[in-house]
């Protein structure tokens, strides 16, 4: 594994689970009582993905705008962006049609998704900021039309934690509603904080999920958790008397760098067991000493970076 920097490569959750516990239910909405086993949430994603780039022609980068109620296909379509390198922006529905043109004037999105309830004001303020395509993505509607099983844009592994996935608004209670970028790293981020500190990745625990899916906390609280080794690095602290240390940015008067350093890096190999469990095992044998797996990414990305950074740790002892 090569050292970590500013970002990692992340899995494709949904091609994972649906490789390792396809009949497992992945989504339910109580509203409809449409559900998902993570078979069908990876089917419906890879065919998203190649409607929104051989179908409706849209490239890496793109914008996709969204105006509707809480729905699964949020997450299809937040999952479905990240497979096809586009840009999802769900926009807060309690804003005025003034507002919300003016995010869609900033965002430039290609595509407007909506749905029965607020079909109509995402129509004007698609056709008011010029938005080239706007379709309704109830089931059965103008989404699902172009799904097909022959056009189907499989996992290629690993995505870019460092590109942008969500574009989400702030709320506009103190101001000018403000945009905020959220890349992949982010949400790996927050979803480790979720199963620290909620228990969500307990067996048989379910998330229910009332909070409004353009909301942060919405989207991502439910939106999975990290499912490879590749989002660590193994390190080795350096010990001093009775403390562990390792450097992850560095400042001086000329300016500051963020980053794991190369010397704490412990190469290793991980084989996947099936069913989200992995075997990990070091390139050479571990010499005597505190080690941890160190969440890439996790705290910030500045001179500052061991604010918030994740460490599972565990000690070597040689025994003669």
């Amino acid at each position: 594994m090569a050292a970590a920097k500013a970002g990692f490569a992340a899995a494709d959750w949904v091609a994972d689970y649906a490789r390792t516990q396809g009949d497992a239910r992945a989504l339910t909405n109580f509203d409809t009582g449409e559900t998902r086993s993570w078979a069908e949430l990876d089917a419906r994603v890879g065919q998203i993905a190649a409607a929104l780039i051989e179908k409706l022609g849209l490239r890496r980068g793109d914008r996709i705008a969204n105006i509707s109620d809480g729905d699964l296909r949020h997450f299809e379509l937040q999952f479905a962006c990240a497979r096809a390198g586009l840009v999802w922006v769900p926009l807060n529905f309690r804003h005025t049609a003034v507002e919300l043109a003016r995010a869609c004037r900033e965002m430039r999105p290609q595509l407007m998704l909506t749905d029965a309830t607020w079909g109509e004001i995402a129509r004007e303020v698609a056709a008011e900021t010029d938005i080239p395509a706007t379709l309704d993505w109830g089931p059965g509607a103008d989404l699902d039309a172009l799904l097909d099983p022959a056009f189907y844009l499989p996992a290629t592994g690993e995505i870019e934690s460092d590109a942008p996935l969500q574009i989400l608004y702030t709320s506009g209670t103190t101001g000018t509603p403000k945009a905020a970028i959220v890349t992949l790293g982010g949400m790996v981020t927050h979803s480790l904080q979720q199963v620290e500190f909620c228990a969500t990745s307990e067996a048989g625990a379910h998330l229910f999920q009332p909070m409004p899916l353009f909301h942060f906390g919405g989207l991502n609280t439910a939106s999975g958790i990290p499912s490879t080794p590749n989002e660590f690095a193994m390190i080795r602290f350096n010990q001093r008397s009775d403390n562990r240390e390792v450097t992850i940015g560095k400042a001086n008067a000329f300016g500051a760098k963020g980053g794991l350093s190369d010397e704490y890096v412990v190469q290793f190999n991980a084989e996947d067991m099936g069913n989200g469990v992995f075997r990990v095992t070091p390139s050479a044998a571990l010499r005597t000493g505190e080690y941890a797996f160190y969440l890439l990414n996790s705290g910030n990305s500045n001179a500052s970076a061991a604010v918030g950074a994740k460490f599972f740790d565990f000690g070597v002892n040689m025994i003669p």
